[in-house]
């Protein structure tokens, strides 16, 4: 983050959404508060979203009271040196009813989970979500759909495996061009889940308030989805 846009975000306390109303509430250091509308989504389960100076996290809050953070890159990612843990779904699920305390895990396994837990949510490793997981989450229904989801961005805390077929296609790439690069392949880069080329992101210039802003608001506004 550059010293000009840190100075920038110095000028507001928080900026949050309300969904449910539509209602946007942009709070200064000052005090003073900007609000602004749009329209509602009534039938979501996220009933609040929350972001505030300096910019590394977002809050969501649920229907049920329950509040998640998810991690906001403010610029280009550099290598993160924490162990990154692939979990395949049947883990999840039982990560999610350690969360919710279900009958169903008990002993060993459930200190297991439990300490798996506590090390996603304390940062010392990265527990990426993938485009397959969303897919076989849609086979659930009811609470341990929603049981599994929340769990899910509790510990992930948005960070995503790009789409495999997509890496595929690029790690090809560099076979028959050496001037071509593969991505990163674990990131908190939005909108990187599905086989679609992603939008554009430029890199962002040293000292560009603009450009760091709007690269902000994006990340702000696909992690809200």
């Amino acid at each position: 983050m550059s010293e000009g846009f840190a100075a920038v975000l110095a000028l507001f306390e928080s900026v949050e959404f309300l969904p449910t109303t539509g209602e946007t509430h942009l709070r200064m250091a000052t005090g003073e508060v900007f609000s602004a509308h749009c329209p509602p989504a009534p039938d979501t389960v996220i009933v609040r979203s929350c972001w505030g100076p300096p910019g590394t996290s977002l809050e969501l809050e649920f229907d049920d009271g329950e509040v998640v953070v998810l991690d906001v890159p403010t610029r280009s990612l550099v290598s993160d040196p924490r162990p990154v843990v692939y979990l395949d779904q049947n883990h999840w699920i039982e990560l999610a009813r350690a969360r919710v305390g279900s009958p169903k895990l008990a002993g060993d396994r459930l200190a297991t989970y439990l300490r798996f837990t506590q090390l996603a949510e304390s940062g010392d490793i990265i527990v990426p979500l993938s485009s397959a997981h969303l897919t076989e989450m849609s086979r659930k229904s009811g609470q341990q759909r929603r049981d599994v989801a929340v769990t899910m961005l509790r510990l992930s805390r948005g960070w995503w495996m790009r789409n495999p077929l997509q890496v595929r296609n690029e790690e090809l790439g560099t076979m028959f061009d050496e001037r071509a690069t593969v991505p990163r392949v674990f990131t908190l880069e939005p909108d990187v889940t599905w086989t679609h080329d992603p939008s554009p992101r430029p890199p962002i210039p040293e000292g560009d308030v603009r450009a760091e802003a709007l690269a902000l608001a994006t990340t702000l506004r696909q992690r809200r989805r």
